[in-house]
């Protein structure tokens, strides 16, 4: 994702990533504190993910976030190869 962030916004990119992550692991953290809806923690990807040893590793979650991180990924290569870095 801050590969996307550093395409798009390269001016904010830094705190955009670190902003993602920071939220990402507060919502996984403070959700059940919070009483947070079901919605808001499903956005943190660390909420999809099995929580290994104590439960069973099921492959499916890995492979659907694994997809769609590569595809954000991509994403983000391609809209930074079409930038002009000459005029800013």
């Amino acid at each position: 994702i801050a590969t996307l962030c550093f395409a798009v916004i390269p001016q904010k990119f830094i705190p955009a990533a670190w902003g993602m992550l920071g939220g990402s692991l507060l919502i996984f953290q403070l959700a059940a504190i919070l009483k947070l809806p079901r919605w808001v923690v499903n956005i943190s990807p660390f909420s999809h993910t099995p929580i290994a040893p104590a439960a069973d590793i099921s492959i499916a979650p890995l492979l659907i976030l694994s997809s769609v991180f590569v595809a954000i990924y991509l994403v983000g290569i391609r809209i930074f190869a079409r930038r002009d870095l000459l005029t800013g």
